[in-house]
């Protein structure tokens, strides 16, 4: 694969950017997710202490919180070669809408593995690399987000164990619940799946099979 080379300093600042701005998405989503589970959360022993649901945090106060959260995440966002812009802003509508997927899909997680494995995608033009020029570069970055979607559906799906008691009974649905009578074969399915693709990732990336291991 073709593409121009970053300098240590670059891929290390570039990280650096990325770490900041996952934690502050991740904690976006999170309060997201609270306030549309707010009447729902209550409910679930895992989750019936969290601020909102127990109303230790009022809606508006979040929404105010919320609001910081975006803002600091579109300043580190404008940090990054301007394409970058065009690729993050759209996440945006994944993480809105993943807390509504669980109240009409049995694979929530699919919608998660989307949102949480957006990053993947925009560490190529963060580094300077266009996907839209470049087949090997996408393909690359297609079979690596691929791969985290998988490794998504894997963790979540242990995860999702946890809480399948009281999603039943509010109506929650998930992964865990579909695949409860075949969970072995389902995760055997989703980690064969992560491996190949990170595999296919790497091939198309020059970096071989061993990027695996």
């Amino acid at each position: 694969m073709a593409v121009p080379m970053a300098s240590p300093l670059e891929v290390l600042s570039t990280t650096a950017l990325f770490f900041s701005g996952a934690l502050i998405m991740r904690g976006a989503g999170c309060t997201i997710n609270d306030l549309w589970d707010r009447n729902l959360d209550p409910h679930v022993e895992r989750t019936r202490l969290r601020p909102i649901a127990r109303k230790a945090v009022s809606v508006e106060n979040a929404i105010v919180y919320l609001g910081a959260q975006l803002l600091t995440g579109l300043t580190l966002l404008l940090q990054f070669p301007l394409p970058c812009l065009y690729y993050g802003v759209p996440s945006l509508l994944l993480v809105t809408v993943y807390p509504l997927a669980k109240r009409v899909t049995h694979y929530p997680q699919f919608v998660l593995g989307l949102t949480f494995s957006w990053g993947a995608i925009m560490g190529f033009p963060a580094l300077g690399i266009d996907l839209v020029s470049n087949p090997e570069a996408l393909a690359a970055a297609a079979a690596l987000y691929a791969s985290c979607v998988a490794w998504t559906l894997s963790y979540d799906m242990i995860y999702a164990y946890m809480d399948i008691k009281d999603d039943v009974k509010v109506g929650i649905k998930s992964i865990a619940q579909a695949h409860q009578h075949n969970s072995k074969t389902a995760l055997g399915v989703f980690s064969a799946a992560q491996i190949g693709l990170l595999a296919t990732a790497g091939y198309f990336a020059g970096a071989g099979l061993l990027v695996v291991v």
